[in-house]
């Protein structure tokens, strides 16, 4: 009974834990073309104050092998992750900060609806630049959470009447060397057609990719080079509360008639056994390899899973 109390006290204090995604029965780690290699369920927790929840974004600092993770609410983490032989070996939460506008102002509920997140580095200082839905905007953040700029967007992207709805706006965000910020609505514009999503750079659209499910939503990009970028789609089913994420790559080289060409990666869904939940954070850990995030939404029924792959080399 003595070990039994200790096991339980261990489990309740530890940062993680151990999570298959699988379907019942698969053994393999490969999929299409990506191999899964781990996953855990992160824990909420309070840190700095601050409740540690509802995650939509991360990026790698492979300097300091430390995990910088944005809440949808305006608020920053960082945690020191360590992965080895494609383990995720330990998470530790290091500490939180809510994010401010100009003057150190507190950002309102309609101005805090952070959803992507991007690494720059920009001469000597490190950068995050972070998309913002309701009040679309993408800011420049230091480490430590304060403002530093506001970047130009594109005029159809400014304002939020243009989009599907408030929650529609800018939830995906990248950065590229050749290109600068790379950021997409997580629908269409409201005067655009379902069948395209596309891509904007600060000087407009830069090409459009086919829907293969008009319901899906943009969620999420990450570079893999400066002409391919790795995109995360979600589609939710309410009537089923079934999930099903698509991974792409877009390759920004091969523009024809404002079309870019995509190339299916990997296709997960929980009506297929997948145990997966609302994934919309991506980061780039190295070359191939990759962790996503889910959004717990701070509710019973959706956990923060954070899973390692690699894209397969070909």
């Amino acid at each position: 009974m003595r070990y039994f109390i200790v096991f339980l006290l261990v489990l309740k204090l530890s940062a993680f834990t151990r999570y298959d995604i699988r379907p019942k029965g698969v053994s393999t780690n490969d999929i299409e073309h990506i191999t899964i290699y781990d996953s855990i369920v992160l824990k909420e927790r309070e840190i700095d104050g601050l409740k540690f929840c509802e995650i939509s974004d991360m990026v790698y600092d492979s300097d300091n092998r430390r995990l910088y993770m944005l809440s949808d609410k305006g608020k920053l983490f960082w945690a020191d992750i360590t992965i080895n032989d494609n383990k995720i070996d330990s998470f530790k939460l290091k500490g939180g900060v809510k994010l401010k506008g100009y003057g150190g102002k507190k950002l309102l509920k309609p101005y805090r609806d952070s959803e992507g997140m991007a690494l720059v580095r920009d001469g000597g200082e490190k950068l995050l630049l972070i998309s913002f839905e309701r009040k679309p905007r993408v800011w420049a953040y230091r480490l430590d959470g304060k403002l530093i700029k506001n970047f130009k967007l594109p005029k159809k992207l400014r304002d939020i009447d243009k989009y599907r709805g408030k929650n529609r706006a800018l939830e995906a965000l990248a950065y590229s060397k050749k290109r600068g910020y790379i950021t997409s609505p997580e629908k269409p514009l409201r005067k655009y057609s379902k069948k395209y999503h596309r891509i904007y750079d600060k000087e407009g659209v830069i090409c459009k990719i086919k829907k293969e499910d008009r319901d899906s939503s943009l969620v999420e990009m990450e570079m893999i080079d400066d002409d391919h970028i790795l995109a995360l789609f979600r589609h939710f089913h309410p009537s089923s509360f079934d999930f099903d994420i698509t991974l792409k790559e877009i390759d920004l080289s091969t523009i024809k008639d404002k079309v870019c060409k995509t190339k299916l990666l990997a296709y997960l869904s929980t009506k297929s056994g997948w145990k997966i939940d609302n994934y919309e954070g991506l980061a780039k850990v190295d070359k191939n390899l990759y962790l996503m995030v889910s959004d717990s939404n701070q509710n019973s029924f959706e956990k923060m899973i954070l899973t390692l792959f690699e894209i397969k080399k070909e």
